[in-house]
């Protein structure tokens, strides 16, 4: 067995193995399905928030992140749905890089060159 491979194996064992790991992409799964079927009432109940979903409910909410994370305890971070509900998103235009080529215009940094 190599390094990498000791590594990796080291890191299930820590996880609580394959079939805890299993689970818990199941809840986190359950878990963004939850938040999805309840945007509309989750943003209502905290507009500009961090949110923290752990088993179907909001465990936790902040105005920054950092705050959020810190409240959300150490064993249940790796499973936990974190979202901002953001009352006012502002929509995004983006254009292919084609589309900069047919008007002329090309970014400064060259990205669709």
């Amino acid at each position: 067995m190599n390094k990498s491979q000791e590594e990796l194996r080291r890191v299930i064992e820590e996880m609580g193995g394959t079939e805890r790991i299993a689970e818990k992409l199941k809840q986190f799964t359950r878990d963004k399905e939850f938040v999805s079927k309840h945007w509309e009432e989750l943003l209502r109940q905290y507009p500009d928030k961090w949110i923290a979903v752990l088993r179907g409910r909001v465990i936790a909410f902040a105005d920054d992140l950092k705050t959020l994370i810190g409240s959300i305890p150490e064993e249940d971070r790796s499973a936990t749905v974190v979202k901002f509900l953001n009352a006012n998103p502002k929509p995004l235009i983006l254009m292919a890089a084609s589309a900069f080529r047919k008007v002329g215009t090309v970014p400064l940094n060259g990205a669709f060159s």
